[in-house]
């Protein structure tokens, strides 16, 4: 059975630019968070308006 060539031009693990893992607490970055970010609450609004209209729409149905 002849190798395939296909796999000699994959390049090791160790060329991928990986670092070592690294066992350093991850700092959270400076800024208000995510409760207080307008995307979160405008997203979780129009989820809950979505998600109540298809309920009411599937009681409405049934």
């Amino acid at each position: 059975m002849h190798p395939d060539s296909r796999y000699e031009t994959v390049p090791a693990l160790d060329n991928a630019g990986m670092g070592p893992w690294t066992h350093d607490p991850v700092e959270p970055p400076d800024g208000p968070g995510l409760l207080a970010s307008r995307a979160f609450w405008v997203g979780g609004l129009l989820s809950v308006l979505l998600w109540g209209t298809a309920t009411a729409l599937a009681l409405s149905w049934w």
